[in-house]
């Protein structure tokens, strides 16, 4: 017996895929560094998932379990960015930022995605969906903007606080610029 079913957010009923699984989660690790087996990993999510929900399943169980058995196995930081790659963030054109001391460094959605949740965790805010359409929001202005060229991190930051406010989260855009300025 295996999960054989998965309810989309859209309401579409679909089969189940080891292999999308073991993709998103290859993805997620492979952003995070970690030298851990994709496959083996994905096998333990979907034993987890037969576990607790037999043969049906809807995507925001996979999500939470999926970070679970991350969790589990010392893979923290591939959780962060499983929910990340699990919110279907469309690449961003941006490669590069300049930091303020000068250098130039691999350019992170994920870490845009993090500052943005922290802050509204902050605000007593939980809504991964929303981190992640302010996320998507805050891309676009900087692609925009920069259209593919360096970025500098004072342009990023203010993207944030701006797209924060924006959709009227004015406690979580304080915590951002309280944390900012520490």
């Amino acid at each position: 017996m295996r999960i054989e079913k998965v309810l989309k957010r859209n309401g579409r009923v679909e089969n189940f895929s080891l292999h999308k699984l073991e993709h998103s989660i290859s993805l997620a690790m492979k952003q995070a560094n970690a030298k851990n087996n994709a496959k083996e990993i994905a096998h333990q999510v979907a034993a987890e998932l037969h576990k607790k929900y037999r043969k049906k399943v809807d995507v925001e169980k996979i999500k939470n379990v999926t970070c679970s058995v991350l969790v589990k196995n010392g893979l923290r930081k591939a959780c962060d960015y499983y929910m990340f790659v699990w919110l279907h963030s469309k690449p961003a054109k941006t490669k590069k930022a300049i930091k303020r001391d000068g250098r130039v460094v691999q350019f992170h959605p994920v870490r845009i995605f993090k500052s943005i949740q922290k802050s509204m965790k902050q605000a007593h805010v939980k809504n991964l969906l929303l981190a992640g359409k302010m996320t998507n929001e805050v891309i676009k202005i900087i692609d925009r903007k920069y259209k593919g060229k360096l970025v500098p991190v004072e342009a990023i930051k203010d993207a944030i606080e701006f797209v924060l406010a924006k959709n009227k989260m004015p406690e979580a855009a304080k915590a951002y610029i309280l944390y900012r300025y520490m």
